[in-house]
C-alpha cells in the first residue's frame, strides 16, 4: 500500500525540514527507526552532521522526526538544535 501524500504533495521531499541537525561526533552516521527503540526496523539512515531535520516530538529518549522523504524515529541524543548564525 502506498503511503499518503504529505500536504504539500511531496514539493518539499529533499529540502530542510526543521531546525536540528544530526550531532557529529565524528562516529556513527544516524538510523532512522520504524519506531522508538532499538528492535524498530532501520528505514533510512541520516550521515552525521546532516541538518535539516524536523522535530516532530521526543519520549522516552527517542524523537519522531522528517527528514528529507522520510520521517521515523531517531535516538534523541543524537538529534541536535541547528547553531543559529552569529555576527
Amino acid at each position: 500500500s502506498a503511503s499518503p501524500a504529505s500536504k504539500d504533495g511531496g514539493q518539499s521531499c529533499g529540502h530542510p525540514h526543521g531546525n536540528y541537525r544530526a550531532e557529529d561526533d565524528g562516529r556513527l552516521d544516524i538510523n532512522v527507526r520504524s519506531g522508538p527503540g532499538t528492535t524498530s526496523e532501520i528505514v533510512s539512515i541520516i550521515p552525521r552532521g546532516s541538518s535539516g531535520i524536523g522535530l516532530i516530538g521526543c519520549r522516552a529518549g527517542w524523537c519522531e522526526i522528517k527528514y528529507q522523504c522520510v520521517s521515523g524515529w531517531a535516538f534523541q541524543n543524537f538529534i541536535v538544535p541547528r547553531p543559529t548564525a552569529t555576527r
